[in-house]
């Protein structure tokens, strides 16, 4: 449709950890069919390039005078239109995930002639997503033996020196 999605674009040396995803338009103003998947507050702009961060759970340091310049879009705020919905899959709240899901199943998506193609592009955005969450975040709830299936006990006791393992068990065990 005539824009190039970059992810994970390097944008300056040694930056901080950052999720940053950049639309670059062609042509000089957004097509009736690219802003039907725009969301708020990027349909709006008029620039040809658009850097988007996402951040689930840290907060925005409006100290900061490069903010002043940013335009902050709160997934669980953006109102229930078709254009919206893609982001809000995104949303911190469960109740704007499943209303933007369920507005998906029953209008883009079915518009969409290649609906595997989105799937595949949301199992994609998801997988990316869950890849650069902090190794905390990603293991958090799982079992120990989540944590290690599929590796085998020689591949675990590799990873520790003895003195390490016997300093977790007492004598008796």
């Amino acid at each position: 449709m005539g824009v190039d999605v970059s992810v994970d674009v390097k944008v300056m040396d040694n930056p901080p950890e950052a999720d940053v995803i950049l639309l670059r338009r062609e042509g000089d103003t957004w097509t009736n069919e690219q802003l039907q998947y725009l969301p708020d507050g990027i349909r709006d702009v008029s620039a040809q390039h658009v850097l988007i961060e996402f951040k689930y759970s840290e907060l925005l340091n409006k100290n900061n005078p490069l903010a002043d310049d940013l335009t902050l879009i709160l997934l669980n705020k953006l109102p229930p239109e078709e254009y919206n919905a893609f982001v809000k899959l995104f949303a911190s709240r469960k109740k704007e995930q499943k209303v933007a899901l369920s507005m998906l199943n029953k209008g883009v998506i079915k518009k969409v002639s290649f609906r595997e193609d989105v799937i595949d592009l949301g199992e994609r955005l998801m997988r990316c997503y869950v890849e650069n969450l902090p190794i905390e975040e990603r293991l958090a709830g799982l079992q120990p033996e989540e944590r290690l299936a599929g590796l085998q006990p020689e591949e675990v006791l590799r990873l520790y020196e003895p003195e390490e393992m016997l300093r977790l068990y007492e004598p008796e065990e």
